[in-house]
Formats: structure tokens, sequence, C-alpha cells
């Protein structure tokens, strides 16, 4: 049982590191990063003004996020689990196979297109939350999110062709190095 006591101190622990660490500094990352002249006390300065509402807006925000991307992580696994499971009890016990597998996989990817889609249309909604907080750590979530809303509207496809353009090259400079040595 003292292994299990030392584990649940350590999660709770870094719970709280997150919360209260973490998170401001991750803030003051995107302060960093967003001056002209990236100066190391720009990502302590969060500990200094209005430290206590940066920490209640960024800890609303991951609790927030976490919540609304967990539920539709759920509702996807339950659509596609009822969906396949008709597709499966219609198909009955005939021998044709093929066309309700082929049915299957046609529904599960179109859930998983539609399940993308709005998992990657609500990160963005986020997404500019901690540089909104850079110049404005008094501003409360509510706020925060709306400025975020507006300032990512209209622009999300160009934003996902930047990511996904970054992804790929991210991917390749690991994998061709690492195909040229093993080869």
């Amino acid at each position: 049982t003292s292994n299990r006591g030392f584990l649940t101190n350590f999660g709770w622990t870094g719970f709280l590191i997150s919360i209260f660490i973490a998170n401001p500094l991750a803030v003051g990352l995107c302060k960093m990063f967003t001056r002209d002249e990236p100066l190391f006390s720009s990502l302590t300065d969060v500990f200094k003004n209005n430290y206590l509402q940066l920490v209640k807006t960024t800890f609303i925000y991951n609790l927030l996020f976490g919540i609304i991307i967990s539920a539709i992580s759920i509702i996807y696994v339950l659509a596609n689990m009822f969906t396949v499971g008709i597709i499966g009890i219609a198909a009955g016990n005939t021998n044709a196979v093929i066309i309700p597998t082929i049915l299957m996989i046609t529904v599960s990817l179109i859930f998983l297109v539609i399940y993308c889609i709005f998992t990657i249309s609500i990160t963005y909604n986020f997404s500019m939350i901690n540089y909104i907080l850079t110049d404005n750590p008094e501003i409360g979530f509510s706020e925060c999110y709306s400025i975020s809303k507006q300032m990512v509207k209209g622009k999300k496809k160009k934003i996902f062709s930047i990511d996904f353009s970054v992804s790929v090259w991210s991917v390749l400079a690991v994998l061709v190095p690492t195909v040229l040595i093993v080869t």
C-alpha cells in the first residue's frame, strides 16, 4: 500500500504543478516567443502580474477543452460501435461478408472524418487563448475564448494547412534520416 500512496501523491503533485506552474509557463513561453527580442524574463513575468487570474483562466481552459474533446471522442466511439453493431446484426449469419464489411469500413471512415473536423475546429477555437493571455492576463476565460474564436474565424483551413505541412515535414525529418541510417 505504500507504493500506491506514493503514486497517488506523485499524481496529485504533478496535477498541482501542472495547474500552478506549467500552465502559466506555457503562457510565458508564448509571451517570450511573440516579442521582438525573446527574453527569459518574459517567461517568468506571468508569476508577477495577475497570477491567480491567469491560473484560474488556464485551469478552466484546460478543463473545458479536455471535457469537450473527451465528450466528442466518446460520442464518436459510441456512434461507431452502434453503427457497426447494427450493420453486423443486419448482415446476420449470411455468407456474404464482403458487403457488410465494406459498409462498416465506409461508415467508420465517415465518422472518423466528421470526428476529425469537429475536433480540429474546436481545437482551433481554443488555440489563441495562451497568446491572448500574454497581453491580457487579467481577463477571464469566457472573454478570452470569444476573442480566440473570433481571431480564427474564417482562417481555420489556412491554419490547418500550415499545421498539416509542418507535421508532414516533421515526420519526413525523422523518417528520411532513419531510413538512410538503416539501409
